[in-house]
């Protein structure tokens, strides 16, 4: 008995020498790193017991203090504020009465990351939540990639709240209201607002005229002649026919310009007047300046029909059909197709998309008299100008073996297309004092003739 313990004091006080301390049965020395190592394969270690009342009741515990708690049946210890229970991961979720709920309040839970940044964190995962009918509300999220539809499903009616106020309501039997907690039970839908109103889709004609296949009640609204467009099953129709009114007043290189819509269109309703009178004589050139061609090279027959351009002038130089070219910003040189809408538009017989409008020469049944204005034509060809397109007879700047003349003013209107067809003619078309109709016909580049343009 003596001879162990003095063994023990012997190693005890050997290791107190180095501040370290090796309880063990085979003389070896304490770990380095550790200031107590003890050692065993067959027997434990023994801390402190006590009970929670005990445990709680130690005088100014050190940050660090561990001790076994009998009645918790598990280990505990002092973190410099209050006593923590060491447990298990598992064991931090606990069940009270018909509540689980996780016991640390300032703990974040992750799902598929282990960096949760909110009470519940789920990164790239799914959240199932199902029961019965009377459990009112169940949300299926599927992952993004797998095409699955997402739902979400209620028992009773959803309410989206903002700001303590009803935004968005779904009532049981389908009704859903914005801006009402009732929606009136004769709507489907039920929008409610004193001080804002409704923006349908916004865009124009030629972005309307590309929705694929589009159902018979589709409203928007389109920018190109602010109007509000339904399509009906065959064609798009304003819910308003303002046919005849004006898109806004232009100007443009000093002059205005009145404006006319004609079913999805919006014209000039004048000829274009623009650019620097050059003598007919003289070939228009791209030196980066407007020109223009006058009738009898009299500035004042421009004031009356407008100028007379050289296709590639009126293009500026280049062959990209529905370009810009010589009109103003946010409006274009209309293409041959554009011209076959509308003469489709105006005729009262061959509508638009008709094969007569793919013919050359006259065609059309009475398009010209509705084009044409109601004056200043020769020999009283007038026009009815039922849509307020006001065709005006400018005549046209002529080139051959006559030589460069001008011809046919108050008995002809000559307007190019910004389609070619092929290197030195493009698609033009006619109006003539003595007929109804308009004639397609291919012409060469280097004749001056009229042009209106087209809002994009």
């Amino acid at each position: 008995m003596k001879k162990t313990l003095f063994t023990f004091i012997f190693f005890v006080s050997i290791s107190i020498l180095y501040a370290q301390v090796a309880i063990n049965n085979d003389g070896s020395s304490p770990d380095a790193s550790a200031v107590l190592d003890v050692q065993s394969t067959e027997k434990g270690m023994l801390v402190p017991r006590m009970n929670t009342a005990q445990r709680t009741a130690i005088s100014n515990p050190a940050t660090g203090l561990f001790v076994y708690d009998s009645e918790t049946l598990s280990f505990w210890f002092f973190n410099g504020n209050g006593w923590q229970e060491i447990k298990k991961g598992e064991e931090l979720w606990t069940k009270s009465s018909t509540n689980t709920i996780l016991e640390n309040n300032g703990d974040n839970v992750g799902i598929g990351t282990v960096t949760p940044d909110e009470k519940l964190h789920v990164n790239y995962g799914n959240i199932k939540i199902t029961g019965d009918d009377q459990n009112l509300l169940s949300i299926i999220m599927e992952d993004e990639n797998s095409g699955n539809e997402y739902s979400i499903s209620a028992y009773e009616e959803i309410r989206l709240n903002t700001n303590s106020t009803a935004r968005l309501t779904i009532e049981t039997d389908g009704r859903i209201g914005i801006g009402t907690t009732n929606p009136a039970s004769s709507a489907i839908l039920e929008i409610s607002s004193t001080n804002q109103g409704m923006l349908p889709p916004r865009m124009s004609t030629n972005q309307m005229n590309s929705i694929s296949s589009p159902t018979a009640g589709l409203l928007v609204f389109n920018t190109t002649v602010n109007m509000l467009f339904c399509y009906n099953g065959e064609s798009w129709k304003p819910t308003m026919n303002n046919d005849g009114m004006s898109c806004g007043t232009i100007s443009y290189g000093g002059q205005s310009y009145n404006t006319v819509i004609i079913g999805t269109q919006c014209w000039l309703a004048e000829n274009l007047n623009i650019g620097t009178r050059v003598d007919g004589e003289y070939e228009q050139t791209d030196n980066g300046n407007i020109e223009k061609y006058c009738y009898d090279n009299l500035e004042s027959n421009c004031d009356t029909y407008g100028g007379l351009y050289q296709w590639d002038e009126m293009m500026q130089y280049t062959t990209e059909e529905g370009t810009q070219g010589i009109c103003p910003m946010g409006w274009h040189l209309p293409d041959d197709e554009e011209w076959k809408t509308l003469e489709g538009y105006v005729d009262s017989k061959y509508k638009v998309g008709d094969g007569e409008w793919d013919n050359t020469l006259y065609r059309g049944f009475d398009v010209g008299l509705n084009l044409k204005s109601e004056n200043i034509w020769a020999s009283g060809g007038y026009g009815d100008d039922l849509y307020d397109f006001s065709a005006e007879p400018g005549g046209l700047r002529v080139t051959g073996g006559i030589g460069v003349t001008f011809s046919e003013i108050q008995a002809a209107g000559l307007f190019w297309t910004s389609s070619t067809f092929d290197a030195d003619n493009a698609w033009r078309r006619l109006l003539g004092w003595s007929s109804d109709q308009v004639s397609r016909l291919e012409t060469d580049k280097e004749k001056g003739f009229s042009v209106r343009c087209i809002k994009d």
